[in-house]
Protein backbone atom coordinates (compact mmCIF):
# COMPACT_ATOMS: atom_id res chain seq x y z
CA UNK A 1 0.00 0.00 0.00
CA UNK A 2 2.85 2.38 -0.78
CA UNK A 3 0.44 4.77 -2.48
CA UNK A 4 -0.90 5.90 0.88
CA UNK A 5 2.32 6.47 2.82
CA UNK A 6 3.18 10.03 3.78
CA UNK A 7 5.74 11.30 6.29
CA UNK A 8 5.56 14.54 8.24
CA UNK A 9 8.33 15.66 10.59
CA UNK A 10 7.61 18.29 13.22
CA UNK A 11 10.33 19.91 15.33
CA UNK A 12 9.96 21.95 18.50
CA UNK A 13 12.75 24.53 18.79
CA UNK A 14 14.05 25.97 21.99
CA UNK A 15 15.09 24.95 25.45
CA UNK A 16 12.90 22.76 27.60
CA UNK A 17 10.95 24.95 29.97
CA UNK A 18 10.35 24.47 33.67
CA UNK A 19 7.63 21.87 34.23
CA UNK A 20 4.88 22.69 36.68
CA UNK A 21 2.90 19.94 38.31
CA UNK A 22 0.42 18.60 35.73
CA UNK A 23 -3.28 18.97 36.47
CA UNK A 24 -5.54 15.92 36.30
CA UNK A 25 -6.38 16.37 32.61
CA UNK A 26 -2.71 16.74 31.64
CA UNK A 27 -1.78 13.75 33.77
CA UNK A 28 -4.32 11.59 31.94
CA UNK A 29 -2.87 12.64 28.56
CA UNK A 30 0.72 12.11 29.75
CA UNK A 31 0.11 8.60 31.07
CA UNK A 32 -1.96 6.97 28.31
CA UNK A 33 -1.65 6.27 24.60
CA UNK A 34 -3.70 4.98 21.67
CA UNK A 35 -2.58 1.56 20.47
CA UNK A 36 -3.48 -0.52 17.44
CA UNK A 37 -5.95 -3.32 18.27
CA UNK A 38 -4.45 -6.78 18.61
CA UNK A 39 -5.85 -10.18 17.71
CA UNK A 40 -7.04 -12.26 20.64
CA UNK A 41 -4.65 -14.93 22.01
CA UNK A 42 -7.26 -17.54 21.07
CA UNK A 43 -7.17 -16.56 17.39
CA UNK A 44 -3.39 -16.26 17.36
CA UNK A 45 -3.09 -19.80 18.76
CA UNK A 46 -5.69 -21.26 16.40
CA UNK A 47 -3.95 -19.88 13.31
CA UNK A 48 -0.43 -20.49 14.68
CA UNK A 49 0.64 -16.92 14.11
CA UNK A 50 4.31 -17.40 14.88
CA UNK A 51 6.07 -14.85 12.74
CA UNK A 52 9.79 -15.24 11.89
CA UNK A 53 11.96 -12.35 13.05
CA UNK A 54 12.80 -11.36 9.46
CA UNK A 55 9.07 -11.07 8.74
CA UNK A 56 8.27 -8.58 11.49
CA UNK A 57 7.71 -4.91 10.83
CA UNK A 58 10.98 -2.99 10.99
CA UNK A 59 13.15 -6.10 10.61
CA UNK A 60 16.22 -5.88 8.41
CA UNK A 61 17.92 -8.53 6.33
CA UNK A 62 18.30 -9.71 2.74
CA UNK A 63 15.35 -8.82 0.55
CA UNK A 64 14.37 -11.80 -1.53
CA UNK A 65 12.02 -11.90 -4.52
CA UNK A 66 10.12 -15.16 -4.18
CA UNK A 67 7.73 -14.96 -7.11
CA UNK A 68 4.02 -14.75 -7.79
CA UNK A 69 3.67 -18.52 -7.56
CA UNK A 70 4.60 -18.34 -3.87
CA UNK A 71 2.06 -15.57 -3.36
CA UNK A 72 -0.66 -17.72 -4.88
CA UNK A 73 0.37 -20.74 -2.81
CA UNK A 74 0.34 -18.56 0.31
CA UNK A 75 -3.16 -17.37 -0.52
CA UNK A 76 -4.36 -20.94 -1.06
CA UNK A 77 -3.15 -22.19 2.33
CA UNK A 78 -4.39 -19.02 4.03
CA UNK A 79 -7.87 -19.49 2.59
CA UNK A 80 -7.91 -23.17 3.53
CA UNK A 81 -6.98 -22.41 7.14
CA UNK A 82 -9.48 -19.55 7.42
CA UNK A 83 -12.32 -21.66 6.02
CA UNK A 84 -11.46 -24.43 8.49
CA UNK A 85 -11.42 -22.05 11.47
CA UNK A 86 -14.03 -22.74 14.13
CA UNK A 87 -16.42 -19.70 14.03
CA UNK A 88 -16.33 -19.61 17.84
CA UNK A 89 -12.58 -18.92 17.97
CA UNK A 90 -12.58 -15.18 17.09
CA UNK A 91 -13.21 -13.36 20.37
CA UNK A 92 -13.92 -9.78 19.35
CA UNK A 93 -15.34 -7.61 16.58
CA UNK A 94 -11.75 -6.85 15.54
CA UNK A 95 -10.99 -10.59 15.31
CA UNK A 96 -14.07 -11.30 13.23
CA UNK A 97 -13.50 -8.41 10.81
CA UNK A 98 -9.83 -9.44 10.46
CA UNK A 99 -10.75 -13.01 9.51
CA UNK A 100 -13.24 -11.86 6.85
CA UNK A 101 -10.78 -9.32 5.45
CA UNK A 102 -8.11 -12.02 5.19
CA UNK A 103 -10.48 -14.24 3.25
CA UNK A 104 -11.19 -11.43 0.81
CA UNK A 105 -7.47 -10.69 0.40
CA UNK A 106 -6.68 -14.35 -0.31
CA UNK A 107 -9.47 -14.59 -2.89
CA UNK A 108 -8.25 -11.40 -4.59
CA UNK A 109 -4.70 -12.77 -4.78
CA UNK A 110 -6.06 -15.94 -6.39
CA UNK A 111 -7.87 -13.91 -9.04
CA UNK A 112 -11.32 -14.83 -7.71
CA UNK A 113 -12.43 -11.22 -7.86
CA UNK A 114 -16.20 -11.74 -7.79
CA UNK A 115 -15.94 -13.85 -4.64
CA UNK A 116 -13.50 -11.37 -3.09
CA UNK A 117 -15.87 -8.50 -3.80
CA UNK A 118 -18.75 -10.29 -2.07
CA UNK A 119 -16.58 -11.04 0.97
CA UNK A 120 -15.40 -7.43 1.27
CA UNK A 121 -18.96 -6.17 0.82
CA UNK A 122 -20.10 -8.43 3.68
CA UNK A 123 -17.68 -6.58 5.95
CA UNK A 124 -19.68 -3.39 5.44
CA UNK A 125 -22.38 -4.89 7.71
CA UNK A 126 -19.92 -5.95 10.45
CA UNK A 127 -18.56 -3.86 13.36
CA UNK A 128 -15.01 -2.79 12.48
CA UNK A 129 -12.39 -0.18 13.30
CA UNK A 130 -11.81 3.01 11.30
CA UNK A 131 -8.69 1.49 9.78
CA UNK A 132 -10.44 -1.76 8.86
CA UNK A 133 -13.27 0.21 7.28
CA UNK A 134 -10.89 2.20 5.09
CA UNK A 135 -8.92 -0.90 4.06
CA UNK A 136 -12.16 -2.53 2.94
CA UNK A 137 -13.10 0.51 0.85
CA UNK A 138 -9.62 0.55 -0.72
CA UNK A 139 -9.91 -3.18 -1.49
CA UNK A 140 -13.27 -2.64 -3.18
CA UNK A 141 -11.85 0.27 -5.18
CA UNK A 142 -9.01 -1.99 -6.31
CA UNK A 143 -11.60 -4.52 -7.50
CA UNK A 144 -13.21 -1.94 -9.77
CA UNK A 145 -15.62 -0.35 -7.30
CA UNK A 146 -14.90 3.25 -8.26
CA UNK A 147 -17.82 4.45 -6.15
CA UNK A 148 -15.61 3.69 -3.14
CA UNK A 149 -12.55 5.72 -2.06
CA UNK A 150 -9.20 4.05 -2.69
CA UNK A 151 -5.67 4.87 -1.64
CA UNK A 152 -4.41 8.29 -2.73
CA UNK A 153 -2.21 8.24 -5.88
CA UNK A 154 1.43 7.44 -5.13
CA UNK A 155 2.74 10.55 -6.86
CA UNK A 156 0.86 12.89 -4.53
CA UNK A 157 1.85 14.23 -1.14
CA UNK A 158 0.69 16.18 1.88
CA UNK A 159 1.35 19.91 1.35
CA UNK A 160 1.98 21.94 4.51
CA UNK A 161 0.68 25.49 4.71
CA UNK A 162 3.51 28.05 4.92
CA UNK A 163 1.41 29.88 7.52
CA UNK A 164 0.93 26.79 9.69
CA UNK A 165 4.03 24.66 9.30
CA UNK A 166 3.75 22.49 12.40
CA UNK A 167 1.28 21.39 15.05
CA UNK A 168 1.45 23.17 18.38
CA UNK A 169 3.88 21.26 20.59
CA UNK A 170 1.89 20.39 23.72
CA UNK A 171 3.28 22.46 26.58
CA UNK A 172 2.86 19.62 29.08
CA UNK A 173 5.16 17.44 26.93
CA UNK A 174 7.65 20.12 25.88
CA UNK A 175 8.14 21.32 29.45
CA UNK A 176 9.11 17.81 30.48
CA UNK A 177 11.37 17.09 27.51
CA UNK A 178 9.05 14.46 26.05
CA UNK A 179 9.22 13.63 22.32
CA UNK A 180 6.58 11.56 20.58
CA UNK A 181 4.62 10.55 17.51
CA UNK A 182 1.07 10.04 16.23
CA UNK A 183 0.12 7.71 13.38
CA UNK A 184 -2.98 8.85 11.50
CA UNK A 185 -5.05 8.06 8.45
CA UNK A 186 -6.57 11.01 6.61
CA UNK A 187 -9.69 11.15 4.43
CA UNK A 188 -8.89 13.31 1.40
CA UNK A 189 -11.59 14.96 -0.73
CA UNK A 190 -11.33 15.36 -4.55
CA UNK A 191 -10.08 18.95 -4.16
CA UNK A 192 -7.32 17.87 -1.75
CA UNK A 193 -8.94 19.09 1.45
CA UNK A 194 -8.81 16.80 4.48
CA UNK A 195 -12.25 15.99 5.84
CA UNK A 196 -11.42 13.52 8.59
CA UNK A 197 -8.39 12.41 10.60
CA UNK A 198 -8.42 9.12 12.50
CA UNK A 199 -5.80 8.30 15.10
CA UNK A 200 -4.36 4.82 14.56
CA UNK A 201 -1.79 4.89 17.38
CA UNK A 202 0.29 7.33 19.40
CA UNK A 203 3.20 7.40 21.81
CA UNK A 204 1.12 9.51 24.23
CA UNK A 205 -2.39 10.94 23.92
CA UNK A 206 -1.07 14.42 24.75
CA UNK A 207 0.15 14.69 21.12
CA UNK A 208 -3.13 13.64 19.48
CA UNK A 209 -5.35 16.74 19.69
CA UNK A 210 -2.72 19.11 18.20
CA UNK A 211 -2.26 16.69 15.29
CA UNK A 212 -6.01 16.38 14.64
CA UNK A 213 -6.44 20.15 14.64
CA UNK A 214 -3.38 20.78 12.44
CA UNK A 215 -3.89 18.10 9.79
CA UNK A 216 -7.43 19.24 9.02
CA UNK A 217 -5.98 22.59 7.89
CA UNK A 218 -3.47 21.05 5.44
CA UNK A 219 -3.97 19.78 1.88
CA UNK A 220 -3.06 16.75 -0.19
CA UNK A 221 -2.16 17.35 -3.80
CA UNK A 222 -0.56 15.97 -6.96
CA UNK A 223 2.64 17.47 -8.46
CA UNK A 224 0.42 19.58 -10.73
CA UNK A 225 -1.03 21.29 -7.66
CA UNK A 226 -4.45 19.72 -8.12
CA UNK A 227 -6.25 17.50 -5.66
CA UNK A 228 -6.59 13.77 -6.35
CA UNK A 229 -9.85 14.23 -8.26
CA UNK A 230 -11.58 11.56 -6.19
CA UNK A 231 -11.99 10.74 -2.51
CA UNK A 232 -9.03 8.75 -1.17
CA UNK A 233 -7.18 7.75 1.98
CA UNK A 234 -3.57 8.35 3.01
CA UNK A 235 -1.44 7.58 6.05
CA UNK A 236 0.25 10.55 7.72
CA UNK A 237 2.64 9.86 10.62
CA UNK A 238 3.54 13.00 12.60
CA UNK A 239 6.69 13.17 14.77
CA UNK A 240 7.44 15.61 17.58
CA UNK A 241 11.11 16.26 18.32
CA UNK A 242 13.08 18.68 20.47
CA UNK A 243 15.97 20.75 19.11
CA UNK A 244 18.88 20.43 19.28
CA UNK A 245 18.71 16.67 18.72
CA UNK A 246 19.58 14.56 21.72
CA UNK A 247 18.43 17.09 24.30
CA UNK A 248 15.06 15.45 25.04
CA UNK A 249 14.84 13.84 28.46
CA UNK A 250 12.34 11.32 27.06
CA UNK A 251 13.16 10.74 23.36
CA UNK A 252 10.61 9.08 21.10
CA UNK A 253 13.21 6.47 20.05
CA UNK A 254 12.79 4.87 23.45
CA UNK A 255 9.08 4.20 22.91
CA UNK A 256 8.22 0.71 21.74
CA UNK A 257 6.10 0.85 18.56
CA UNK A 258 2.93 -1.14 18.11
CA UNK A 259 3.51 -4.71 16.94
CA UNK A 260 2.25 -5.34 13.43
CA UNK A 261 2.80 -8.04 10.84
CA UNK A 262 4.48 -7.04 7.61
CA UNK A 263 1.97 -9.14 5.68
CA UNK A 264 -1.74 -9.12 6.47
CA UNK A 265 -1.85 -12.89 6.43
CA UNK A 266 -1.93 -15.93 8.65
CA UNK A 267 0.51 -18.48 9.96
CA UNK A 268 0.30 -21.09 7.19
CA UNK A 269 0.79 -18.48 4.48
CA UNK A 270 3.67 -16.87 6.35
CA UNK A 271 5.45 -20.21 6.62
CA UNK A 272 5.12 -20.80 2.87
CA UNK A 273 6.89 -17.51 2.21
CA UNK A 274 9.47 -18.22 4.91
CA UNK A 275 10.34 -21.59 3.35
CA UNK A 276 10.57 -20.06 -0.13
CA UNK A 277 12.84 -17.30 1.15
CA UNK A 278 15.16 -19.76 2.87
CA UNK A 279 15.31 -21.87 -0.29
CA UNK A 280 16.32 -18.83 -2.36
CA UNK A 281 18.98 -17.79 0.16
CA UNK A 282 20.39 -21.35 0.25
CA UNK A 283 21.11 -21.36 -3.49
CA UNK A 284 24.83 -20.94 -4.32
Amino acid sequence: MNNWLLFVVVMAIGNVAFAAEPNSDEMALLTSRTTSPELSPELVRALELEVPEWHKKGATGPRVKIGDDVGRQSAEVALEALNALDPAVPQSDFDRAWVVYEKGSALKTLGRDDEARRVFESLRDMPRTNLQDRKVLMALYGLGGEQHPGGCPSEGRLVISKFDTRPVYPHAALARGIEGWVNTMIDVQPDGSISFVSIQSSSLRVFEQPVLFWLKKQRWQLPSGAGPGRPCFAVAPVHFGIQPPGTARFPRDGIAPDTEFTYRSIGAAIRVRAAAREAVLAKP
